[in-house]
């Protein structure tokens, strides 16, 4: 029974971890992701105006 306790807490420790860190990668890697999205747009956004100015100059 001992250590079948100890089992379940070590199993239970590990899938905190685990769900921990996926957790935090996820949000990481959605935030990463929505980043190059907001810099693509704005970038298409903004590529005529300069392409427009290099043009005056």
């Amino acid at each position: 029974m001992d250590t079948a306790m100890q089992e379940a807490t070590t199993f239970m420790f590990w899938v905190m971890i685990f769900g921990i860190a996926g957790l935090i990668s996820m949000i990481s890697f959605a935030w990463f992701f929505s980043e190059n999205e907001v810099r693509r747009r704005l970038a298409k956004k903004h590529r005529p105006k300069e392409s427009m100015k290099e043009q005056k100059l």
